[in-house]
This record gives C-alpha cells, structure tokens and sequence, in this order.
C-alpha cells in the first residue's frame, strides 16, 4: 500500500528534486573553486592509510574520501557529500510518507533546502556531512521497526544496526541518536514490548561488531579519538553561568536560524498547520506511540545537546547538522502538514533556492576579490605540489617518487593530495610531524625513508628555515629556497608563499 500511495509524480518529482540538488551543490563548488577544502584535504590523508580509526575522527570520512579521490581530480570528492545529503533527504522523505500525502511528504522534503546545512556548508566533506546518510537511514529504519508488530519489523532493525554502526564509525556524536531511541524505548509504555522481541537485539548486534574494531584500534592507541572528542567540548573559561549562557544561546539561535528557511517554506505550503486530516475528515493528531518516536530521533539529541551546555560543554554549531534532518521533518509529521498552497511554495521555493546559488556565486567569486587574500577552496594546492615535486625530482633524480610529505596539515596534505601521477601513488602524510596525529609513521621510519617537508608562514616562524623542533629531530633537512606562487583568482592576481625542506633517506 505504501510503496503504491508514493507512486507516481510526487515520487518522480522528488527524484527530480534530489537530482537536481546533487548536480547544482556539485558544479557550483567544480566551476567555482580551485582546491577541496581543509577537512577533505585532511580526509584524504587519512584515508590513504584504511586505518580503523584516526586522532580526530572514526574512519568513516577517511574511508569513503579515498574512495572517491580519482587521480587528481576533485569533482568526485566534490560530488560525495552531495551523495550523502541525497541519501539522507530519501530516507526522511519515505518516512514522512507513511504520515503525509505524497505530495506533502514531497513538499516536506524539498523545504530541507531550507538548511544551510544542507547546501551551502555541506560542500566541504568532513565528520558531520559523512553522518547525514546514516542518520537518516537510522530515523527510517527505527520508525518503521517500532511500528510493526508481531516480529515483521527484522528487516528493519537489521537497517537500523547497519546504519548506526555506519554512523557511530562516522563520529562519536551520532551516539546520541540510538542512545534517544533506547530511551524511548525504555521510557514509553507503548514501546516496551519491542525488548521482548529479537528486533533491538539485532540491531544492537550488528552495531557492535561494526563498531568493535574501532574499539580495539582506540585501546591499542590510547584512545586518541576520544580525546581529541572530549577536548572539543572543553570549555575554554572557567565555566562562569554568562559563560555556559552565552554558549548555550549562542548554540540555540543558530540552530533556529538553520532551521527558520525551512519552516518558511512549510508555511508557504501548508499555511496554518494541522487544521485536518490529509483526507479532510477532521482535526489532524497523531498517534501517541508515532508522536513519542518522533519526539525521542527529533528533539533527543537536541535536548542532550542543551543539557551539555548547561554542563559547561562548548557546543560547535555544527554538531546540530545532523539533528535537523529528523527535527525538521518531524514537525511536519506532526502537524499534518498538507500541501494548500502549491503555487506559492513554488514562488518561496524558487527564490530561495536563487537566493542560495546567488549567495554561494558572490562568496567565492567575491570573497578573495574583497578580503585580498586566498581562502582555502582557492588556495593553489596544485601548483604548491607540482613545485615540490619538480624541486625533489631535480635533486633526488627524474622519477623518483616522493616517499613522504611531511609538516602542516593544510600544506602537506596538499602536496601529497595534488602530486602528480608517481610509482606507488600518493605519499603518507605525516600530519604535523606527530606520531600521535599520524600514527601510520614515525622519526624513525621517516628518517629511514626520507621525503618533503612543507610548511607555511606563521607568527614566529620564517619560511626560510623550519621549526626549530624539527632540525633538532631531523638535523639531515636541506632546507630550500622559500616555494613563491602567482596565481591569478577571478581577475586579481595573489601570491603564496610556502617553505619546504627535503629529507634525504638514511636507509638502504
């Protein structure tokens, strides 16, 4: 009955929708930005090594990043996060369907375009968009298994295990969602029958075995992860109550903000909300057990959040990324939203999506025009990459690869990202020349194996020599000539500057 009441143009038409989001969210980075951004970047050094985990993330946004890196070319590391919002809006959209028409469950979706989440900040691939997929597959797999009976729902709790062993590998954060979910099935009377079945205990299976190598790689490495997780959230104040207000206000408005475009929209559809049912025949409610469902995948996580800043945690606003995918449908469910205005959402719908594509054209065409210096998506990470190599092929012999990249992140992880094509391909990164945030290497196996050193100018240090830290760790360093790069961006011309250092090998 389901998959026949979503048939038809409103299904049609929201694959049109999602199809379009992907190309546009896709060309508009592809034509209009030189280099990924800083968190793909860093992906792409981790993903090279297929470790289990890495000292800022779990490996999910490593894994999947090199998937998608094609030689040298960024439009699919470009196209992957458009992917995982497809995913995401799919899954939210065949979950409204079971409440709303097809063509409000249509409209629904298509107001998620109202999240800046969504289009305009999930250009950068990172540990929060690598989320959006999971927690949406997680919502739908979870709402669906909890509303059957009798023991029909296994395939669906075998999905939601999947899902939120995908997500848990994705951040720790995405914790929060089944820890909501188990809640309500714990708290709300209607639900706890679901322990007696083998539903939940699959799922639970299924995550852990996903989640359990992960776990040996954190015992066996100290737990990197978990630290750098907890020390995101350290406050940097002693924690005064204008401190924790401030943090927590700051955290809210900007949820609502991301959230506002989107209400707008479901305005423009559906005007006053839940005035009747879809079929007419009287007031709109739903029922208790969906509302308790949607209350705990919707408002959980939020309330957590919340409740950690009033802890003292230092909320990032982009933690509340993922959240809003099942919030703001969720208010749509709830209220019944109907589909009374087709017209006028088209009007909303269509200048704001202009509004979007017009907004993100004036920040990177404008953006280095105005601020007279290079962001990081214009940033001329190829050129930087052909230099060193063309530096360290002159002085180690022609087609002798690079054996490693080492220094700051953002420079290193570019050279070794945009090194053109050598035996071997991409070279390790060693991520700031620590053992801790590159633990695939070490002083010795670089020493042994030598490579590049990159670095960029900062306060108190000179491009013509490295940090002091690592001639004292590597007195073989032959520091080069500072690397000066012209590019010409939208008009304007800028110049980059780098340090470099090359490593001879000590080992056979």
């Amino acid at each position: 009955m389901n998959s026949r009441r979503k048939a038809g143009a409103p299904a049609r038409a929201f694959g049109i929708f999602v199809a379009l989001h992907v190309l546009v969210w896709t060309l508009l980075p592809v034509l209009l930005t030189y280099n990924l951004p800083l968190d793909t970047i860093e992906a792409l050094s981790w993903g090279r090594e297929w470790a289990a985990g890495y000292a800022k993330h779990p490996p999910m946004s490593g894994w999947l990043a090199e998937l998608f890196r094609w030689g040298t070319a960024d439009w699919p590391l470009l196209l992957l996060p458009q992917l995982a919002v497809g995913v995401a809006f799919w899954a939210v959209w065949d979950m409204m369907g079971d409440v709303l028409s097809p063509r409000a469950a249509l409209v629904a979706a298509m107001a998620l375009e109202g999240v800046h989440y969504y289009n305009l900040t999930s250009l950068e691939f990172n540990a929060n968009v690598v989320q959006y997929p999971f927690w949406g597959l997680a919502a739908l797999a979870f709402w669906r298994a909890v509303r059957r009976t009798d023991g029909a729902g296994l395939g669906w709790w075998a999905l939601l295990g999947l899902a939120c062993g995908g997500g848990l590998l994705s951040k720790y954060s995405f914790l929060l969602l089944p820890a909501s979910m188990v809640l309500a099935l714990i708290a709300v009377p209607a639900l706890r029958n679901q322990w007696r079945g083998a539903g939940p205990w699959l799922a639970l299976a299924i995550a852990a075995a996903m989640f359990a190598p992960h776990v040996l790689w954190a015992q066996a490495h100290d737990y990197p992860t978990l630290r750098y997780a907890t020390g995101r959230g350290e406050s940097a104040v002693a924690n005064p109550v204008l401190s924790r207000l401030e943090v927590l206000l700051s955290f809210s408005a900007a949820q609502l903000a991301a959230l506002a475009p989107m209400l707008v929209l479901l305005w423009a559809a559906g005007g006053r909300p839940g005035a009747t049912t879809a079929e007419g025949g009287g007031p709109w409610r739903l029922p208790a057990r969906d509302g308790w469902v949607l209350l705990a995948m919707g408002g959980g996580p939020l309330a957590v959040y919340l409740v950690a800043g009033v802890a003292g945690v230092r909320l990032h606003d982009m933690w509340g990324s993922p959240v809003l995918l099942v919030a703001g449908p969720a208010l749509a469910m709830a209220g019944g939203l109907q589909l009374r205005h087709p017209k006028r959402f088209a009007r909303v719908f269509g200048v704001w999506a202009l509004i979007l594509v017009t907004l993100y054209g004036a920040l990177a065409i404008g953006g280095p025009r105005l601020r007279g210096n290079l962001s990081r998506i214009h940033y001329p990470g190829r050129e930087l990459a052909a230099a060193v190599s063309h530096g360290w092929q002159q002085a180690r012999g022609a087609g002798v690869p690079v054996p490693i990249v080492a220094g700051d992140m953002w420079a290193a992880g570019n050279v070794a990202a945009y090194l053109p094509p050598q035996a071997g391909g991409r070279p390790p990164v060693y991520i700031q020349v620590d053992p801790v945030a590159a633990q695939w290497l070490d002083d010795a196996k670089t020493r042994a194996r030598g490579g590049v050193f990159v670095w960029e100018a900062a306060p108190g240090r000179a491009l013509d020599a490295p940090p002091a830290d690592w001639l004292a760790r590597f007195p073989a360093l032959q520091v080069q000539p500072p690397l000066t790069l012209d590019v010409r961006r939208f008009g304007r011309d800028f110049t980059v500057r780098a340090g470099w250092a090359i490593l001879p090998p000590s080992g056979p």
